[in-house]
């Protein structure tokens, strides 16, 4: 996993990580390509996707 400092921090439900999610993996789906859309883009779409994931993962760990 990169090491990195985040920008922010944001308080999130899980409801709304779960929305988060799906609508990144819509983007993904549907995602123009390039040259329409820069190629990087793509690649960070799937590591906040993988992020997302992880994040609700752990909720479900943590809430068993």
């Amino acid at each position: 996993m990169d090491d990195f400092t985040p920008d922010y921090t944001v308080d999130l439900s899980i409801e709304q990580i779960r929305l988060m999610y799906d609508c990144v993996n819509y983007r993904i789906k549907y995602w123009e390509g390039s040259p329409a859309r820069p190629a990087e883009e793509q690649q960070k779409l799937w590591k906040v996707r993988d992020s997302l994931y992880a994040m609700i993962l752990d909720y479900t760990f943590h809430e068993m």
